[in-house]
């Protein structure tokens, strides 16, 4: 069990600090990209961007997901090959079968969603053709989770994102090529990709289909790719009714600041990405008793750390985009603490909703996450007349709610956890009065901001001390590694 926990630590830390490098990449680009785009040309890429996803629907058939759940099932060499070929070889049809119905038909179809401001051709096409390589990955990817090679698949993301940044800023700053710069250099990236794609899946590939294991991958995986449109509309169909209500330059401002919280929705995603294969190795391995302990103990620790990082992005919101954006792009900075708390609701869903993928109760998916995605669009046709891009913001922060607590009702009728409400609400309660004790304390100069908000957002280990979070063994457990410190230094 402990040995179990160690590599999910370790796996959590190398998909965390993978991410953070790999989103660094987005950061880095941010700078020249404002520099060199107007706002209406940064909206349209957010616009592009945002449409991008629900499509990735019908390329992913929820396969992923479903490949990382019955690889568990599957016990030899011969039955994982007639698994994967068979996945591989159906969802390459479906993907260039759909891909060719988009560049025929793909601009009548979503021209309305575009209005005038943004042509489905180049913008769209190019989009469409990027989503069919990067359709080669998803196999390859579940491989990589289940195997445990979370340093393969960190440096070959990290790659990816470098190729993508250096090709993007040599399109937009030394050929001029604008918005569609960024878009050409992911769809080459994802070309190049698929031929390495296709090599570490081809020891899994071979002359044989069965329709059983399509049937019964498509019947776990069809309700999961509900995540994914419900994921979109709750990320980014704000951008669509900004665009309607406002201008392409809203939707570029609300995108920069809207960074901030993909940035901590992209660390819950890398943990869960170790998470996964250790919850349903421990439902195997242990008594249901005993597995529920663990993931309870787990719970609350993954809660730990989601909500600390969201609390150091928060307080430090302001510094970030004055450094990395021109200053009109902080008219969005007041929706910032709000998107990072709809990023750490939509991070600790994954928690609950495990649960449904172990069970393969996955046809309860639609009905969490579109119910959010519904309240979230009611929300953001109500909000963003009146409140603009806050209205946005406040939508998007209701439709995370419901989805998390929506899935933690019904996972704990299908698979009960024992969670430690109790220790989770005192998390959520120091994090609180730290960020409101460094928004208040600091003053609007960078450099003394940036000291005085350090200095307090220190003081949150003793936050949580006081709300009496530690139990008394963890106590225990800090002194004994202080005591292992300080004998250390004190030796050298």
């Amino acid at each position: 069990m402990f040995e179990k926990i160690e590599r999910l630590l370790k796996n959590s830390a190398i998909y965390t600090l993978g991410t953070m490098l790999t989103r660094a990449t987005s950061l880095i680009s941010m700078p020249v990209l404002t520099r060199f785009l107007a706002p209406g040309e940064y909206g349209l890429l957010s616009v592009v961007s945002s449409l991008s996803v629900p499509l990735q629907v019908f390329y992913h058939l929820g396969f992923r997901a479903s490949a990382v759940r019955h690889y568990y099932d599957l016990a030899s060499d011969q039955q994982r090959r007639t698994y994967f070929s068979s996945l591989f070889f159906f969802s390459l049809g479906v993907a260039f079968l759909f891909s060719l119905l988009l560049f025929s038909y793909g601009e009548p179809l979503l021209g309305p969603l575009l209005k005038r401001d943004i042509p489905f051709h180049p913008y769209l096409t190019v989009a469409v053709a990027t989503l069919f390589f990067q359709a080669f990955g998803i196999l390859p990817n579940a491989l990589m989770r289940v195997k445990e090679q979370a340093s393969l698949y960190i440096i070959l993301q990290i790659v990816r994102a470098l190729s993508a940044l250096a090709l993007s800023i040599f399109l937009v700053v030394f050929t001029g090529a604008g918005a569609l710069g960024p878009l050409l250099a992911s769809l080459l990236v994802s070309a190049l990709f698929s031929v390495y794609w296709l090599y570490y899946l081809w020891p899994y590939l071979g002359l044989t289909f069965r329709w059983a294991r399509v049937r019964e991958s498509l019947a776990f995986g069809l309700p999961t790719i509900s995540e994914l449109f419900g994921g979109w509309a709750l990320r980014s169909s704000d951008r669509l009714f900004l665009l309607h209500y406002l201008s392409l330059s809203a939707a570029g401002i609300y995108s920069v600041s809207y960074s901030m919280g993909l940035v901590l929705s992209l660390i819950g995603k890398s943990i869960e990405t170790a998470w996964t294969p250790f919850f349903y190795a421990i439902a195997r391995d242990e008594r249901e008793k005993e597995a529920g302990r663990i993931f309870s103990y787990t719970a609350t620790y993954y809660t730990l750390v989601i909500v600390s990082f969201g609390l150091g992005l928060a307080v430090f919101a302001r510094e970030v985009l004055r450094i990395l954006a021109p200053h009109k792009y902080l008219a969005g900075l007041p929706i910032v603490p709000w998107i990072i708390l709809a990023s750490i609701f939509e991070a600790l869903y994954d928690i609950p909703s495990r649960g449904l993928y172990l069970t393969k109760k996955t046809r309860w998916l639609p009905v969490v996450v579109l119910s959010a995605a519904a309240v979230n669009a009611g929300c953001n046709f109500v909000l963003i007349p009146r409140w603009g891009m806050m209205g946005a913001a406040w939508a998007t922060l209701l439709g995370y709610s419901v989805m998390l607590f929506l899935a933690l009702a019904i996972n704990q009728r299908v698979y009960y956890v024992p969670y430690d409400y109790g220790r989770i609400v005192k998390i959520f309660v120091a994090a609180g009065a730290v960020y409101f004790a460094a928004i208040w304390l600091s003053p609007e100069a960078l450099i003394p901001g940036l000291l005085v908000k350090a200095v307090v957002l220190v003081t949150y280990p003793m936050a949580l001390y006081l709300t009496r979070f530690f139990e008394a063994e963890e106590l225990k457990q800090i002194g004994r590694g202080i005591a292992a410190l300080r004998a250390r230094y004190v030796k050298k």
